[in-house]
């Protein structure tokens, strides 16, 4: 009897050994071919995206002349710099050194985070209901800022985003020392009145 129980054990183990080998091995497989699909798919997104910076410089150095998109239509001879407004402009000069020396801390440009009262959970909400950067924040009423918090659940319910889209105008807008001096006078995003 103990030499059929060895020999039955034996059979067990090598079944399981075989058993994982070949697992092992069609696991490797299928994941070289996913490998395969995606590196594919990445190259083909790379030479894309090669394509059409060609076809935007193409556009740019044709000042006046008929673009490839539609040729009915002329390119205007002005200036690039003459076509960037203001707003553009704050848009693309983000400072971190600056944020940084007012705020006291490393800030990632259009982190929400950087508002009092917004953590990674909020931020979260308000990511998934569309709003992603300073300036969109800014321009949210409270009412929508309300909403997404109620529709979070109970638990942010106790948040009040009145200051919210204010910060976050000073934030976009580059006004550091301002912002610095608001959340001086905030408590978890709320204003105290001394």
């Amino acid at each position: 009897m103990t030499e059929r129980f060895y020999s039955d054990l034996f059979f067990i183990l090598l079944a399981t050994i075989v058993a994982a080998i070949l697992g092992y091995l069609i696991g490797r497989l299928t994941k070289s071919k996913k490998q395969k699909a995606l590196k594919t798919s990445l190259d083909a997104c790379h030479k894309n995206n090669e394509d059409l910076k060609k076809e935007v410089d193409t556009l740019v150095n044709k000042k006046g002349e008929t673009n490839s998109f539609s040729s009915s239509y002329t390119k205007p001879k002005v200036s690039v710099a003459s076509t960037v407004t203001p707003a553009d402009r704050i848009k693309t000069s983000f400072d971190a050194s600056a944020a940084k020396l007012a705020i006291g801390k490393t800030i990632k440009h259009n982190d929400l985070k950087i508002v009092e009262g917004i953590g990674p959970k909020i931020e979260e909400l308000i990511n998934n209901d569309g709003i992603t950067t300073w300036e969109q924040l800014s321009k949210a009423p409270e009412s929508r800022l309300t909403k997404i918090l109620k529709e979070g659940g109970d638990r942010f319910l106790f948040h009040v985003p009145g200051t919210w889209p204010r910060q976050a105008g000073l934030a976009f807008e580059g006004k550091w020392k301002d912002l610095k001096e608001l959340q001086d006078r905030l408590d978890g995003g709320k204003e105290i009145i001394k």
